[in-house]
C-alpha cells in the first residue's frame, strides 16, 4: 500500500511538472494608460499546449509597490486540456510608469495532496497620468492671488488691435502705412498696434532617487507632478510660455517654449512614462541647472523637489548655479506627509536656519509644503510671484 503511495505520488508529480513546462502565460490590462487612482483590471490568461491538464492552478502575480491592490493578486482556475483559461485581479495605480515582471503558478490535484510551482517572468507595464484639478480648484477657492488674478498686460508693437496712428518715419515697414489716412490728410500715417505680453516660466521637476520616498501614493513625485501640472492649468487661456525640465539624477529631458496646452498634454505623457532611477550627484545637478538656464533665459524659474535636494552640497550647487539668472527663482520643497508631522517640522525648522541665507545671496525663494494637502501654502507664493512679475 505505501509502496502504491509512493508511486501514485511520484507520477503525480512528474506530470505536473510536465504540465507547467507547457504552459503560455499572458498578462494584460483593462485600460492602459489610465489616470492616478482609478480601477484596472489585470488579467491573466494561461493556455495549455502539453495536453496535460491541471485540475487545480493557482495564479500568484507580483504587483509594484506603487500599485494597490483590491483583494489579493491570486487567481485560482481549473485548465482543462488542451484549453485556455484567464483570471483577473483589480488595482489602483499611482502616478508613473509601473512594471509588472514576475507570475508564479502552482499546480495542485483535485484533492491538494501533491503541488508543484514554477515562477514566470511575464512583463507588463501600466501607465497612469497625474490627477491635477482637484489642487487647482481648491487654490482658487482659498487663495486671493491665483493664476486666474494675474491681469494681462499690453504692449506696442505688431499685433491685431489698434494701439494708435502716427507719422511714417523713415524705417516704418511700409506695409503699416493707413492709405486712407493718406487720403484724408496727405500723410502718411503707419498704424502701431498693441499685443498680449506673456511671461516665461521653466518648471524643473527633481525626479532623482530621494524623491521617491514615501508611501503608496504619498511619494514626493507625487506631489510635485500634481503640483506641477496646477501650475500649468492655472495659465490655461493665456498667452504665457511653459517649459520644464525633469531630472532623473542620472540624465534629464528640457522642453521648451510651449504653449500652456501643449506643456499640460506632454508634461502629462512625461510623468507617466517616470520610475525610480538614480541619487542625485552635485555635479549632475550643477550641470542640469546650467542647461536649463541656457536653454530657457529670461525665464523664471521654479524648483519642485522632496528630499533630494537637501543636502548642503546640493543647496550650494543650487545657489551657484541660479545666481547667474536675474529673474524670479521659487524653491519650492513638498514633504510626504507620511514622513511624520513632527519629522517635517523639526527638518523646516533645521533646513530654513542652516540654507535660507545662501538661498537669498542667490535671489532664490524657498518654500516648504507639507504634503498634497499643504501644497497649496508653497503654490500660492508661487502665483504671488508671477502676480507681481506680471503686474510691474
Amino acid at each position: 500500500m505505501l509502496v502504491s503511495l509512493v508511486y501514485l505520488v511520484g507520477r503525480l508529480g512528474s506530470r505536473y511538472e510536465a504540465s507547467l513546462d507547457n504552459i503560455l502565460v499572458e498578462r494584460s490590462f483593462s485600460r492602459n494608460p489610465v489616470f492616478e487612482g482609478s480601477d484596472v483590471d489585470v488579467v491573466i490568461g494561461v493556455g495549455d499546449r502539453g495536453g496535460y491538464g491541471i485540475p487545480l492552478l493557482r495564479i500568484i502575480d507580483e504587483p509594484p509597490y506603487r500599485v494597490r491592490v483590491s483583494g489579493e493578486p491570486v487567481v485560482e482556475t481549473t485548465l482543462p486540456r488542451l484549453s485556455s483559461t484567464s483570471g483577473s485581479y483589480r488595482v489602483r495605480p499611482c502616478m508613473g510608469m509601473h512594471s509588472f515582471e514576475y507570475i508564479t503558478l502552482v499546480a495542485q490535484d483535485s484533492f491538494r495532496l501533491y503541488s508543484s510551482w514554477r515562477r514566470l517572468r511575464v512583463s507588463g507595464r501600466l501607465r497612469a497620468y497625474p490627477v491635477y484639478s482637484g489642487l487647482a480648484e481648491a487654490l482658487r477657492r482659498t487663495t486671493n492671488v491665483w493664476f486666474g488674478g494675474v491681469k494681462t498686460r499690453y504692449r506696442r508693437g505688431v499685433g491685431y488691435d489698434l494701439y494708435e496712428l502716427r507719422e511714417y518715419v523713415p524705417g516704418d515697414d511700409y506695409r503699416r502705412i493707413v492709405w486712407t489716412a493718406f487720403a484724408r490728410t496727405g500723410k502718411l500715417f503707419v498704424r502701431e498696434d498693441e499685443t498680449e505680453s506673456y511671461i516665461k516660466i521653466h518648471l524643473i521637476l527633481d525626479f532623482s532617487r530621494e524623491s521617491w520616498a514615501g508611501l503608496g501614493c504619498d511619494c514626493g513625485v507625487d506631489h510635485i507632478g500634481r503640483a506641477a501640472l496646477s501650475i500649468i492649468a492655472g495659465l490655461l487661456g493665456r498667452n504665457d510660455r511653459v517649459g520644464y525640465t525633469i531630472y532623473r539624477g542620472d540624465r534629464w529631458v528640457i522642453r521648451t517654449g510651449l504653449k500652456p496646452y501643449t506643456a499640460l498634454d506632454k508634461l502629462s505623457t512625461d510623468l507617466s512614462l517616470q520610475s525610480i532611477k538614480y541619487s542625485s550627484t552635485r555635479v549632475r545637478l550643477y550641470r542640469m541647472l546650467l542647461e536649463s538656464i541656457r536653454a530657457s533665459p529670461d525665464s523664471i524659474i521654479i524648483i519642485l523637489s522632496s528630499w533630494g535636494l537637501m543636502r548642503r552640497d546640493h543647496v550650494e550647487a543650487l545657489a551657484k548655479a541660479l545666481a547667474m539668472t536675474s529673474k524670479p527663482k521659487i524653491l519650492l520643497y513638498i514633504i510626504p506627509v507620511t514622513s511624520g508631522i513632527e519629522k517635517i517640522a523639526s527638518l523646516e525648522a533645521e533646513y530654513l536656519r542652516k540654507y535660507t541665507g545662501v538661498l537669498h545671496g542667490a535671489g532664490i525663494i524657498p518654500v516648504v509644503a507639507r504634503g498634497w494637502e499643504w501644497a497649496g501654502v508653497g503654490l500660492k507664493v508661487v502665483g504671488e510671484v508671477l502676480a507681481r512679475y506680471a503686474l510691474y
